[in-house]
């Protein structure tokens, strides 16, 4: 016959008191399913981006033409009067001609730039004209001007 020892109560009270504290442990690892009312259903996300506005663009107007475009003293040493002559080639009457001038560097590089506001009088077509002035930062670095027709 064979004989089995038990262990002693306090052995056994720390045995079970150790797999206890390991069951409670263990516990805090387990994944708890969620019920179905728990789930959270992301709403879809809307993006709004404005809809850029594009950059107004501009470009020489072909059938209108600045010449006899020249430099004159002013009141202020401090800036250049710059004076032209607007040239309507279209057939028709042009109004509110804006002209941009630049003043550029030996290698045509802008320096600086301004516009002159609308011009108030109309243009008559086939060869009318109109004058406009401008006042530019006089430097030594300017070479030449230069001038366009931006809007009408």
């Amino acid at each position: 016959m064979t004989s089995t020892a038990r262990p002693s109560p306090a052995r056994a009270l720390a045995i079970t008191a150790a797999l206890l504290l390991a069951l409670v442990r263990l516990a805090g690892c387990v994944a708890i399913e969620p019920e179905e009312d728990d789930l959270m259903i992301p709403e879809p996300v809307v993006v709004q981006s404005p809809t850029p506005v594009p950059a107004p663009t501009i470009a020489p107007i072909t059938d209108i033409g600045i010449i006899d475009m020249h430099e004159l003293p002013g009141g202020d040493p401090s800036l250049v009067r710059i004076v032209g002559t607007i040239v309507n080639h279209s057939n028709q009457e042009v109004s509110h001609v804006t002209v941009r001038v630049e003043a550029r560097d030996a290698s045509g590089r802008a320096l600086t730039r301004v516009t002159v506001p609308a011009l108030a009088e109309p243009i008559p077509a086939a060869g009318g004209t109109s004058s406009f002035e401008a006042s530019l930062p006089r430097s030594a670095t300017i070479h030449d001007y230069h001038a366009d027709v931006v809007s009408k």
